[in-house]
């Protein structure tokens, strides 16, 4: 802990960050939640992604600093923008919810759309929703159902049931072309294998 906080002190931005995180986990230090914040937000202002998104998760639930929406947004989007997917997931909620900003669908539907490109279930399943009711989208039920299919092959159970609704009212051809865009989203070459072979029975 010594030669850590040693090389945190000179500003090693990934000692800083394994600083924060001892303190934050209690892991050779006393836990100490302000402490984590403290060392997070060092490692986060030299650009240290993770930091960045690990302190938009302490402003948003008030763990170790006040609780501030709007600096959570301010992190969230520094992480984001380094291609954080969780950042990105997290921005996007509260552009669709207007939380701290302005409410605005389309913006949500771009963040949780590269959230989604990374495989988060989550994003999937919420553009899938979007898709479907033309929210910040245009309406698409073949985008949704793609959506779904590939955010329940990452084990979302929303999704899945999304999914399953929407089987009874697509054409065939419309299932057909889902299940193909669906196949391109699944990033993992063995849930793809395993989503291709369920082809007919999803």
């Amino acid at each position: 802990m010594a030669a850590l906080r040693a090389r945190a002190a000179s500003g090693d931005t990934a000692a800083e960050f394994a600083l924060g995180a001892a303190y934050a986990l209690g892991q050779g230090v006393p836990r100490n939640l302000a402490e984590a914040a403290q060392w997070y937000r060092r490692a986060a202002e030299l650009g240290l992604a993770d930091a960045q998104f690990n302190l938009g998760v302490m402003y948003a639930g008030g763990i170790g600093v006040a609780q501030d929406s709007g600096k959570a947004a301010y992190w969230y989007l520094q992480a984001a923008r380094q291609g954080v997917a969780e950042a990105q997931f997290n921005l996007g909620t509260m552009c669709a919810e207007g939380e701290s900003m302005p409410k605005d669908a389309v913006e949500a539907a771009n963040w949780y759309r590269k959230a989604a490109a990374q495989g988060s279930a989550e994003a999937q399943c919420n553009l899938g929703v979007m898709y479907c009711n033309g929210d910040g989208v245009p309406k698409d039920l073949v985008e949704a159902h793609a959506w779904f299919i590939a955010a329940s092959s990452n084990g979302d159970s929303l999704a899945r049931a999304n999914r399953d609704r929407l089987n009874s009212v697509m054409t065939a051809a419309q299932k057909a072309a889902a299940f193909k865009l669906a196949l391109e989203r699944v990033g993992d070459p063995k849930k793809r294998e395993l989503l291709a072979s369920s082809a007919g029975h999803s």
